[in-house]
């Protein structure tokens, strides 16, 4: 490979914005790049480079034995999610994408891998449980009132009453690497976004259960939703459904 070749990769590896790593099958750093130093909080590359093994940047060896035994197994391991400890700081989330690479002889020389932080995708998963836990104790709530209600009324009128829970759903959590792809690319195509809650019923609640799901919603006139009265426009529907296109093509590699 000559050197015109090498030089661009070598430029990719210094310059992308996802933390990179090669390593021994022992556990010794051969290289990283600056993106990984500054996400681990080290000072500097040669000071990640001096540590005696990786196992001293997990922040539970559990997950460490872990990878390696996916790593053993398969010869790659995918959207891993781990603690990292970080120098002077504290742990960070992150999820790590590997490879085993292997010479002509079929032996691991070295792991090459792709360090990404998720703290904000851990920050929402917490706020959804803890909304999940809010919303637990209200429906409680309004279970144990209701029957205390339905008591004294039976009470008073010398009836009986019973009451039958016969249908409660909980909350539907759709897919995480697909959520951020829809974010990314309503971002990307300069669209303003949020993550919603959604209480209706869709059919993708379904589908979740079986296969990675998410949704993309369009504004709707006056907020009104699955109503006879709803209405979109045309140009919001239309950049949904280029959210969409735009969420596929980078989901199978044809678009970043």
């Amino acid at each position: 490979m000559s050197r015109k070749t090498i030089f661009p990769y070598a430029q990719l590896f210094e310059s992308i914005p996802i933390g990179l790593y090669r390593r021994t099958p022992e556990g010794k750093l051969v290289d990283v790049n600056p993106a990984l130093v500054t996400a681990s909080g080290w000072p500097d590359r040669e000071s990640l480079l001096a540590l005696d093994n990786v196992k001293d940047l997990y922040a539970e060896a559990d997950d460490l034995h872990q990878l390696h035994d996916l790593m053993a197994r398969d010869g790659v391991v995918r959207q891993f999610e781990t603690k990292l400890r970080r120098h002077h700081e504290p742990p960070l989330w992150v999820e790590i994408n590997a490879v085993a690479v292997r010479d002509e002889q079929g032996q691991v020389v070295c792991y090459e891998g792709a360090i990404t932080p998720i703290v904000e995708r851990k920050q929402m998963e917490l706020e959804l449980r803890r909304s999940e836990q809010r919303l637990r104790a209200i429906m409680n709530a309004l279970d144990r009132d209701v029957r205390a209600a339905v008591a004294e009324i039976a009470a008073k009128r010398k009836v009986e009453v019973g009451i039958q829970l016969i249908w409660r759903k909980p909350p539907t959590h759709f897919d995480a690497e697909l959520v951020d792809a829809v974010e990314n690319a309503a971002r990307s195509l300069g669209y303003s976004n949020r993550r919603i809650t959604s209480g209706a019923g869709h059919d993708a609640c379904n589908l979740n259960s079986r296969i990675p799901t998410a949704m993309v919603f369009v504004p709707c006139k006056d907020g009104i939703s699955h109503n006879e009265l709803e209405d979109a426009t045309q140009a919001d529907c239309a950049a949904g459904a280029n959210v969409l296109l735009h969420t596929m093509l980078a989901l199978t590699g044809v678009a970043s």
